[in-house]
């Protein structure tokens, strides 16, 4: 990692914590939002670029546009501990998948 710090994690969190600040969520939320942050940026760090971090973040505001839009469910800003823990099951799953596929490509195994 070439920057303003070699931890690469501090960096990662510290890029998710403005990106949870600025949706406007009650806490639960928030801390929601900040685990999608925290998983972006790490996406960033295994595949090297942008890419999946922006199509992650892109399918999960369209998704969330087309559950609303067909009155599927309605999206709130006061989220319940039932859907962050969802929340962090689909993401691990998410990010899980994108590590395995990132070492397939081009072999990196840890988080510096």
């Amino acid at each position: 990692v070439v920057g303003w710090t070699r931890i690469t994690i501090v960096a990662i969190i510290l890029q998710a914590i403005p990106f949870a600040l600025i949706h406007p969520y009650n806490l639960t939320g928030k801390i929601s939002v900040l685990l999608s942050g925290i998983l972006m940026g790490v996406m960033v760090y295994f595949t090297g670029g942008l890419e999946a971090s922006c199509a992650y973040h892109i399918l999960n505001n369209v998704t969330l546009y087309i559950i609303s839009g067909f009155g599927v469910q309605t999206v709130a800003t006061d989220l319940k501990i039932t859907d962050l823990l969802t929340d962090i099951l689909i993401q691990g799953v998410f990010i899980a998948v994108t590590a395995f596929l990132a070492r397939k490509i081009n072999g990196k195994t840890t988080v510096e």
